[in-house]
């Protein structure tokens, strides 16, 4: 017995020190997934839940947990999260788990007409593509000000372009923009993007594109 120890001293030797490695990495691991989770809780707010508004969701409206972000056209962090951030969240989106909503919280002015845009394409049923064509606009660093980049986006998209423009040149939504930036502010938001994940009577709120944090709001809302 002590000679077959022997021969296979160097494998047993091998062998223990792969398994000291797997339980100290198993355990650093712990460490590290609980140290992110406590990162983001100054960033993960509980609060009450808020109004929806009136655009059309991305996604089931019957989905339990829903997404509410307070943004601005001219944001590029807004950008940012509309062509970084939600096709990280998709899956949950087809899923029927999450919803997205979209409220104008339109911190620079020059950004409201870009909001009307949006909602003269939702008139067409093309909100959110054209809400994510602008912010790759935005974020190519095009002047996203003028409207002929909109009409282009309008023809891109297929949409009625003279219906479009006459509904831009009459700012038509000029009043629905006004109410969602006065109930912004009535929520004292201190900036832009501004996300409250909500369901039935729990929410967070996040500021900024904090993923982490995003992603534990909707675990622990997963989890109720």
């Amino acid at each position: 017995m002590l000679t077959h120890i022997k021969k296979n001293l160097g494998l047993i030797i091998i062998i223990l020190v792969i398994l000291a490695l797997s339980i100290s990495l198993y355990f650093l691991g712990g460490k590290v997934q609980k140290r992110e989770v406590s990162s983001c809780q100054n960033n993960l707010k509980p609060t009450t839940p808020v109004e929806l508004g009136n655009l059309p969701p991305y996604g089931n409206p019957n989905a339990p947990i829903k997404i509410v972000e307070f943004s601005d056209y001219l944001c590029p962090f807004c950008a940012k999260a509309a062509i970084e951030f939600y096709p990280k969240i998709e899956p949950l989106v087809r899923d029927g788990q999450v919803a997205l909503y979209y409220r104008d919280f339109s911190v620079h002015p020059e950004a409201e007409p870009i909001a009307n845009a949006a909602r003269c394409a939702n008139e067409q049923g093309r909100f959110w593509e054209f809400n994510k064509k602008i912010f790759e606009e935005l974020l190519a660093g095009k002047n996203t000000t003028r409207k002929e980049i909109w009409t282009e986006i309008a023809q891109t998209l297929n949409l009625d372009t003279k219906n479009f423009d006459a509904c831009v040149d009459e700012n038509r939504y000029n009043q629905d923009i006004k109410n969602d930036m006065n109930y912004s502010l009535s929520l004292n938001l201190g900036g832009t993007p501004n996300f409250f994940i909500q369901k039935d009577n729990m929410a967070f709120q996040v500021v900024g594109i904090d993923e982490n944090c995003l992603l534990s709001g909707i675990e622990k809302l997963q989890q109720q």
